[in-house]
């Protein structure tokens, strides 16, 4: 073969390599830029979802904790804190009531006395009577405040007797009926005395007609369910990956840090 031949056929084996080369790297461009957008497009629906829920649920896990320790702290000996938190729950799905606000109302009260049997009672009643004007949570949470005050004082004070006719006005019309007045000096001077008052309440508050469900209801326990699910989520992420052990070398490494700052000439 002559060399005019050879260089011919040499250019033009180079130039079939040097196109399978272009081929092959833009081939190789292509899988990678595909690749990084599968990992752009796995971050934005994917990850930081995950990640969020993941947040959303030791949040809720640390709320149920908190709700449970506070339960906990006013459960007499051999009672379960388990079962009266299921027995909580309950009461949380009728219209007007929230868990959290249950539990606290659980709490509040059996902190001054109120056995946790009388308690959900109590809230019962009241959650009835405030569904049944249009109230809701926030209402519950006042009215219970001011029975709580009124069950522990020695005789009806007219401000606890405002803060639970502010929420529930029925409390009025039944205090006229069986006494005559609502006015806390004139029970008061009956002999009647706050932890009376606030049975008698409960008693007639529990009688009036029962509130059926509704759309707002629905809404609101639905919110419990995702609380409750979100909280058993938060706790298995804890248990499994150690989350509050880490939080807390955290805090103390960060704790440490200020301190070497604060100690610098």
């Amino acid at each position: 073969m002559s060399l005019p031949a050879i260089n011919i056929k040499l250019a033009a084996d180079l130039t079939d390599f040097l196109k399978s080369m272009d081929l092959a790297q833009r081939t190789f461009k292509k899988v990678g830029d595909d690749m990084m957008q599968m990992g752009k497009t796995m971050s934005t629906y994917v990850t930081a979802p995950l990640a969020g829920l993941a947040a959303v649920s030791l949040k809720a896990a640390g709320d149920m904790e908190a709700l449970k320790n506070g339960l906990a702290s006013v459960t007499k000996a051999g009672e379960s804190v388990n079962k009266e938190m299921t027995k909580l729950r309950e009461v949380a799905k009728l219209p007007g009531l929230g868990l959290k606000e249950v539990v606290k109302g659980s709490i509040n009260l059996q902190a001054i006395g109120v056995s946790a049997d009388d308690a959900r009672k109590a809230m019962l009643a009241f959650g009835n009577a405030i569904a049944s004007v249009g109230g809701g949570k926030d209402n519950f949470d006042l009215a219970i405040r001011g029975f709580s005050q009124l069950t522990n004082a020695a005789k009806p004070l007219q401000q606890d007797l405002y803060q639970i006719a502010n929420q529930l006005p029925q409390v009025n019309s039944l205090m006229l009926e069986a006494f005559g007045t609502s006015r806390a000096e004139d029970l008061a001077a009956m002999g009647i005395t706050g932890k009376q008052l606030a049975d008698f309440l409960v008693e007639g508050l529990g009688k009036l007609p029962k509130v059926t469900g509704g759309i707002n209801n629905a809404f609101e326990n639905l919110k419990d369910i995702g609380f409750n699910a979100l909280a058993t989520l938060g706790d298995a992420i804890n248990k499994n990956f150690g989350v509050e052990e880490l939080l807390n070398k955290i805090a103390n490494a960060i704790g440490r840090m200020v301190d070497a700052f604060q100690n610098l000439s």
